[in-house]
Formats: structure tokens, sequence, C-alpha cells
């Protein structure tokens, strides 16, 4: 039914606007030459049952290592198939997995760590515990959900099973999935509702929407299975798959005018026949790893090998789904009634390398709440627990920094009538007593707290209506370095300080919505500031909110821009020579309207992810990054 509608959707496709890198973000890759490569159907049996067959996979995995093509895997947890009058069953949540089994499981966590991206493709990819004539009994042939015969595979309930089999699977296993694909992209709406529950992402074509035969498809929607959350992404493969010379050429005929996402998927069992088992010199088969070594035969020219390479002349670029879609939308957080844009804060106050969520109520209690943000995206979360119960006074403006060097960040509360700053530490179970820390100016408009001097304690730089200044730690008190003011430009001028340029030393970054400008200045050892470069940013035309975090794990600390009347976020990517330059891809719309951004690293997995505050609701949302360095 699904396909049927496509062939009619196919048929309007000429009337389908096209957009470019719009605000409204509509075809992402619109004529960028990305392309993607996912490999299909690799699952614990069928080609993949043998010593020999992993041996013969981990080629494939490092010929394209080699080849610098990040690849996909869709994996299929649990294999079933009939053979010789027999189930023969096999699952990477087997109890007791046997010497395969744990080969197998151990080469695709080596390929995660290597970059290869993962994806849930379906739990069993087959129905049934009896044999049937079209063969769908079988892992790999058959269907999974929406099957005539079968109304129950139609529900949502199904749907559910399904998938929390599979990623309480992936987490036995020691993997995390990125991505959901249906087999045979066949399912239901109301299960594609479940799915977008539990990931962000599914790697399969919004059969609802043209734009699926060019680009990715964004919903904004909240997804309300299980606790609520927001959005969603389609990201289709519109060069489809290959099954033989003639999909090559059709691929590759299509991809000299392409102006849509190159996305394409390949079984791997299709090289077998192009590669060979190496040999010691005394002639027995080369053992790595507990697996037979293969290589690619001289002179072998695979179907594989014709789309990596056809491609690439072309001008395509082999990207991961991660620079293709640089954030995931995940999960949903219900904050303490009465939260407010200034009381919410970001750190890592526990020393897990995690960032907890930190809110400071009306009558100074603080309280922590150190996240679960693995999928799925819409599980319960742990209540806040309350690390201060008093001592804040209701007009202080809070922050977090590691004060004293201890590897964790503590708590700063600055006083705006008197000026007076104070510093509880974290003991990483909760803060202690305040102590005061000097006073500084009174009456500003901001306060941001980085090891400016490189002494590994923190430094104030303090925002009135028209300038900037420095205020270095000594001997636990705050005080003003030097003379120098940075006078600003510009009244809406948002203040960000983080290493983007990887010299061990934060910057000051400046944003202005009104004249559409970065400004990187260096922070001398004097207090002194010296402007490096200014960056246009064309959009968005106003109510801007810039953001600071490392969103690739690279070291270097991102801008990140939100444009809250389009949901869209640009990524400025901090860089040892340009200092900053713009990411590729933009992400959105996502989270659109008078919200407040935030950046931080919530998962824990070293890359900062973005956040989205909703004070009429109460609720953050929040959008996971898993991009890798180049």
């Amino acid at each position: 039914m699904k396909k049927a509608l496509l062939a009619i959707l196919l048929a309007a496709l000429v009337a389908l606007p096209i957009q470019g890198q719009s605000r409204t973000n509509s075809f992402p890759s619109h004529d960028k030459h990305q392309a993607l490569l996912r490999l299909e159907d690799v699952s614990p049996g069928g080609k993949y049952a043998t010593l020999d067959d992993l041996g013969r996979l981990r080629a494939v995995f490092e010929y394209l290592q080699a080849e610098d093509v990040p690849f996909h895997l869709a994996v299929i947890s649990r294999s079933k198939l009939w053979k010789d009058g027999a189930w023969v069953e096999k699952g990477i949540d087997d109890p007791n997995p046997d010497e395969h089994l744990q080969k197998f499981k151990e080469l695709l966590q080596k390929a995660q760590q290597n970059g290869a991206v993962l994806g849930m493709h379906g739990y069993t990819h087959q129905y049934g515990d009896v044999k049937r004539g079209d063969g769908w009994h079988d892992t790999g042939v058959g269907y999974e959900f929406a099957i005539e015969d079968a109304p129950e595979t139609s529900t949502v309930p199904y749907a559910v099973e399904k998938i929390s089999k599979s990623l309480a699977a992936f987490e036995k296993a020691g993997l995390t999935p990125a991505f959901w694909e249906s087999p045979h992209y066949q399912d239901t709406r109301e299960q594609e509702e479940a799915f977008r529950s539990f990931m962000g992402v599914l790697y399969q074509p919004d059969y609802f929407s043209l734009k699926s035969f060019k680009d990715q498809v964004v919903y904004q929607d909240e997804n309300l299975y299980g606790e609520t959350t927001l959005g969603s992404v389609y990201v289709p493969a519109p060069l489809s798959y290959v099954t033989g010379p003639k999909d090559v050429e059709r691929i590759l005929e299509k991809t000299e005018h392409f102006q849509g996402l190159g996305a394409v998927f390949y079984h791997s069992f299709k090289e077998y026949d192009a590669l060979e088992a190496v040999t010691g010199t005394d002639g027995k088969p080369l053992i790595r790893d507990g697996l037979p070594v293969y290589q690619y035969k001289q002179g072998s020219n695979t179907q594989l090998q014709q789309i990596v390479h056809g491609m690439r002349e072309q001008g395509w670029t082999w990207l991961s789904l991660h620079d293709v879609l640089p954030f995931s939308p995940a999960h949903r957080i219900d904050l303490p009634l009465g939260t407010t844009t200034e009381h919410l804060l970001f750190g890592d106050v526990s020393g897990s390398k995690q960032e907890a969520l930190v809110v400071v109520d009306s009558v100074g209690k603080v309280s922590v709440l150190q996240g679960n943000f693995n999928w799925p995206r819409n599980r319960s979360q742990s209540p806040f627990a309350t690390w201060l119960q008093s001592g804040l006074d209701a007009e202080d403006t809070p922050l977090l920094a590691d004060v004293n060097g201890g590897g964790v960040a503590d708590l700063i509360a600055y006083h705006p009538e008197s000026g007076e700053v104070n510093v509880y530490l974290s003991n990483t179970l909760g803060f202690d007593a305040g102590k005061s820390y000097g006073t500084v100016r009174s009456g500003l408009k901001k306060i941001a707290a980085d090891d400016l001097n490189g002494d590994g304690l923190a430094d104030l730089l303090l925002q009135d209506e028209q300038t900037i200044t420095a205020a270095f730690q000594d001997q636990q008190k705050f005080q003003p370095h030097g003379t120098d003011t940075l006078y600003l430009q510009h009244d809406d001028a948002q203040m960000l300080t983080g290493d983007v340029n990887g010299d061990k030393r934060p910057e000051l970054i400046l944003y202005s919505p009104s004249d559409r400008q970065l400004d990187v200045y260096a922070i001398t050892a004097d207090g002194g500031f010296k402007h490096l470069k200014a960056f246009e940013v064309p959009q968005p035309k106003r109510d801007g909110q810039a953001v600071l975090g490392d969103t690739n794990g690279d070291g270097l600390q991102d801008v990140v821009i939100n444009d809250g009347s389009h949901g869209i976020w640009e990524i400025w990517q901090g860089d040892a020579k340009a200092l900053l330059k713009p990411h590729d891809n933009l992400y959105g719309p996502w989270a659109r309207g008078e919200r407040t951004a935030f950046s931080a690293d919530l998962d824990g997995n070293g890359k900062a992810d973005i956040a989205s505050f909703d004070s009429e609701q109460g609720v953050l949302d929040i959008s996971l990054s898993f991009r890798r360095a180049k």
C-alpha cells in the first residue's frame, strides 16, 4: 500500500519547489553532493553465520575505512531461519553467546568505535514461528510489520514490543543505536509514531511526504507514546539499493544531475566473491582477533567499489549521518515549577564527565538532575535531588564554574545590587555552605566564568550595558585585573567565553543579532582584549541566540546560533586557523518559538548537545550530538 502511495506521489514530484540552505531548511542537502552509505541486513545469522563470513565482513569495513567512506550498519538484533526442518536462531541478546556470536558483537563494537553508525533494522526482520509459503518466516527476507494475514503486526503494542526488544539487545551487546529502520520500510503510520517516540531518527522514507524523494523530512510535532518528546527526522535513501550492474548504472546516471541527498544502501555479502583469504608464509590462513583475514583480490572492481569511486569522481562527498544531521531529536525534561531562564544552569557538578541540570528556585534552594539520556528518548527520569536547601538570595545571578580547580563545577552567586560574589563549592554530592569571594561592580547585565589566565581557577568576565571587564581570582577573591575595558558597539551583544582555536586559553566571543556579526577577542594576561576577527552572520535577521559548546569532541568550542522564529540551529565550528567556520548543514526546524537556547554535554559522550527551554510549559527539550571530529 505504501509503495503504491509512493508511486502516486512520484507523479506530483515535478511540482515540488526546490529550496537551498534557507531558513526553512526544507532540503538540507540540496545541491551539496552529500552521500550516505548504509550496509543493510547485518545479522548474526544467514550470510554472516560463520567466522569466515565475519572475516569477509570485516574486510568490507576496512576497505571503506581505508577509502574514508563513513558507513552505517542496519543491524538485525536476532536472526531466525528455518533450515533443514528446524529453527536456527541467534541474537546479540543471547545470554550465553558462542564464539561466533561473541566475535560478531566484537566486530560491531569495533566498527562503532571507529566511526560506523549503527541502527536497529527491526528486531528479527521476519514474522512468526511457523514456516510460510512466502518465505517471510526467514530473517532478512520476511516482513516484520503490517503483514496482511497477521493483523497483530499492524498494532502499536506489537511495534513497541519489537523496538523495546531491539533496544535491550543493543544495550546488552554494548552497542548504541542511532536510528530505527523498519524492515522493507513496511509499517503503519501509527507504528511509526511510536517508533519516533523511542528514537528521534528513522532512516527510511516518509511515505507521506514528497520530500523523501530528495532529502530529509523533519517533523516538529510532539511524540506522545511514553514520556512526551519533541520532533523527529526521516532520512531516506533516494538512490535505493543495488541488485546488479544495472543498478550501478542507474545510480551513477542519476547522481550526474541529482541535487538531493545521495543516500544508497548495499548488502555487504555481495562483495564476498571479490575477497580472498590471506595466508602466512607457512601457507596457513592468517587469523586476527579470532577471525580469518580477508582482502580484496588484485584488480577487483565490485559494484560497491564502482559506486564509491564513481560518485566521488562526480564530486560527491561520503559523509556520516551525524554530519548531514548535526543533532538527533531526543528527550524532554519536566523542570521544577517556576523555573526561570536565569536560574537554569548546566555543569559537571559530580565529576561524572556528564553535565547535570541545576535549578535554583525562588527561595534559594538548589536542585540537580543527573539525567539518563540514553535511548529510548521517552524514558522516565529520576526526580531532581536537593543539593543546597537554602543560601542564595532571590535576586542572585547564579552560574557554574570550577572555582578551586577541583575538577567539578561549583556554584557562584552574584548579587547585582551589592556586587558581592559568593561561592558554594561542590563536594560531588551537594554544595557546601557559601563563602564570600569578594565584591565586583554592581548592576551587571551578565557575568560569565572561565579560567582566563590558565592557572586552573575560574575567573570572571563582567558585562554591563556598555562595557566588558575581567576580574581574576586571587587568594579566593575576584578582583579587577588591570584597567582595560572593552566598549560594546551594540546593546544586544551576547557574551560567550571558550577556547575556539585550541590555544588552551578561552577567547571572548560577542554575538550581535542586530549587527549580524560574531566578534572574537583574545583575552590577554593583564585582562585586556585584542580583537582577532569578525564574522558576518547573515541569518537570523533578529532575535538570534548564541550558545557555546564542543559539538564534535575535537577539544574546540563551537558557537551554535539559534534562530528561534524558524527553529533553525547553525553551528560555527571552532577552528585552529580560521577561529570559526560555518558547518555545512543547518539543523531543524526544531523547537521553534519563544524559547531559550542552551548547550551542554548532557549524555556525557564528550560532545555538546543543544537544549531549548519553554518557560510557559516548564519543559526542556533536548537534541543530542554524536558528531565526530574530522
